[in-house]
């Protein structure tokens, strides 16, 4: 991402936004930040949940229980897990859906 700023004329000088080089709130540089995206500020909706990459849902905690028991099933049938990874909401909310058991506000989860 790059600013430009108008000098003498129709001169145009082409810099680099200094933002850029300051770690974003996620402790990545904007342009390397899977949430961030190269924005200079992050979207206020994304937060990080926890995903697989065959996963039906996604999960808010690491350590849920549904998580945790899928994983397992996965073992107890000879498989090897899919590893658990960190991702945006964004990324993964238009193919799975949010965990019953972890999602903020269910039953389970009252936070």
């Amino acid at each position: 991402m790059r600013l430009c700023l108008p000098s003498d004329g129709e001169n145009v000088t082409e810099r680099r936004d200094p933002r850029l080089d300051e770690p974003c709130t996620h402790g990545f540089l904007p342009e390397e930040c899977p949430v961030c995206e190269g924005q200079l500020r992050p979207r206020p909706s994304t937060r990080m949940v926890y995903s697989t990459e065959y996963g039906k849902v996604y999960h808010f905690t690491a350590d849920c229980p549904a998580l945790q028991f899928g994983q397992q099933s996965v073992l107890e049938r000879g498989g090897t897990p899919a590893p658990i990874e960190l991702v945006s909401e964004d990324s993964v909310k238009h193919d799975k859906s949010p965990c019953p058991r972890c999602k903020p506000g269910s039953k389970h989860n009252p936070r």
